[in-house]
């Protein structure tokens, strides 16, 4: 197993950023469920560098994902033979079929309208970053338009820059949260097939 990495550079001054894509969940206990999400990069500026963030879905995306999948599913007809065979099985048919992925669904839009605070570093944990949009430059650079390094420079990603880096299995992270986005724990799942090197910090 092998994971791609890029240098970040600031066009400016020295500084250099080597982004491995490294695999981490993020889980945050919802009642008695647990709720996955993903992440993205910020620049952190506690620990003045390029970090990995939370990424927080928006709401009403979620809701109008919910709405589309259920929709369908309520005028829906279930076949009266199964009906008279099974008796309360329109519910139940559903569940198996679709309630998996509609209940992760429902217990993530109850998660983020009880999520009130902005994305945090998942490094230090603050909440002081600033979100980069990138655009690109050239057919190989790409350039973080919203964003000034403290010199004064841009930051550049270059693809004709290859690290020359890849790790033949690595330790996955998974990123415990509280409902405010605070760091409760942080795990590792090993890959007991692979050869593990440590990952510098993400």
């Amino acid at each position: 197993m092998s994971t791609d990495s890029i240098i970040i550079r600031c066009n400016g001054c020295d500084y250099r950023h080597h982004e491995i894509f490294a695999p981490i969940t993020i889980k945050c206990r919802v009642g008695d469920d647990i709720v996955t999400y993903d992440h993205t990069t910020a620049w952190c500026n506690q620990c003045a560098t390029i970090r990995y963030i939370e990424f927080l879905p928006d709401l009403a995306e979620l809701q109008f994902e919910y709405d589309r999948r259920v929709r369908p599913l309520s005028a829906q007809p279930i076949p009266k033979s199964v009906d008279c065979k099974f008796g309360s099985s329109k519910p139940l048919l559903r569940s198996r079929r679709y309630g998996g992925n509609i209940k992760d669904l429902k217990n993530r839009i109850i998660w983020r309208q009880a999520r009130h605070t902005p994305p945090h570093c998942l490094t230090c944990g603050t909440a002081d970053i600033t979100l980069v949009d990138y655009e690109a430059i050239s057919g190989s650079e790409l350039i973080l338009k919203n964003f000034r390094h403290s010199c004064g420079g841009a930051l550049v990603i270059d693809y004709k820059e290859d690290p020359g880096i890849r790790f033949c299995g690595f330790k996955k992270s998974v990123v415990w949260m509280d409902i405010d986005g605070n760091i409760l724990d942080v795990s590792e799942e090993k890959d007991e097939d692979a050869e593990v090197y440590d990952l510098p910090e993400f």
